[in-house]
This record gives structure tokens, C-alpha cells and sequence, in this order.
């Protein structure tokens, strides 16, 4: 799930699309995710809830958090880096931003 959360951080940052809703149409990124049936929601949290029941399945996350549950707040969480980009988060540190992610996720979703 860290790499995952790394990942995505990532792409936030260096995908120019992206980068450019938020600085010069962030409405336009706000109107589609805010209607009840966005399909870009729907395509994002189907995608990684089925990598969280992989993940644990396979053991390597926790059996017992709703995996829509914490693929729903893993959009959120990224949208949030979408939108408001700046972060005490190092953006060229992945090492550093590894360990954050991972010492604020653990509790949630790592076997103890």
C-alpha cells in the first residue's frame, strides 16, 4: 500500500495533465468529481479496491479494512495532492516520503 500511495504521489506531481486541471481548470476537475455519478470516481475506486483485496488476500494488507472503504479514502487523499500540491511531504525525497506514507498508513492497513 505504501508503494501504492508513493506511486500515486508521484504521478500526481509529474503528470502534466494533471498538474494543469489544477492550476488552470480546477473547476472543471471539481464539477466531474463532484456529481454522483462520476464515472472517473467509479473507474478509480473500482480499480483499487480490487489491488486492496489482492493485497489482502495475499496477505500483504490487513483482512479486516472494507477495501471500498480504503479505496475511497485513498482517492480523497490523492485528490487532495491534485489539488492543493504543495506538502511538507519531500517531493524529490521518495525515500523520506516512503516512510512517512508508511508510519501514517501502518496502523491502518499492515499486519501487525
Amino acid at each position: 500500500m505504501t508503494s501504492l500511495f508513493v506511486a500515486t504521489l508521484e504521478v500526481i506531481r509529474e503528470h502534466p495533465l494533471l498538474e494543469r486541471l489544477a492550476r488552470v481548470e480546477p473547476e472543471a476537475l471539481l464539477r466531474e468529481l463532484s456529481r454522483g455519478d462520476s464515472q472517473v470516481l467509479a473507474l478509480l475506486g473500482g480499480f483499487l479496491a480490487g489491488l486492496i483485496r489482492e493485497g489482502q488476500a495475499s496477505g500483504e494488507l490487513t483482512a479486516g479494512p472494507d477495501p471500498e472503504l480504503l479505496a475511497e479514502l485513498g482517492i480523497r487523499i490523492g485528490l487532495s495532492f491534485v489539488l492543493l500540491p504543495e506538502s511538507v511531504l519531500a517531493g524529490g525525497d521518495e525515500h523520506a516520503t516512503r516512510e512517512a506514507v508508511r508510519a501514517l498508513l501502518a496502523p491502518l492497513t499492515f499486519p501487525g
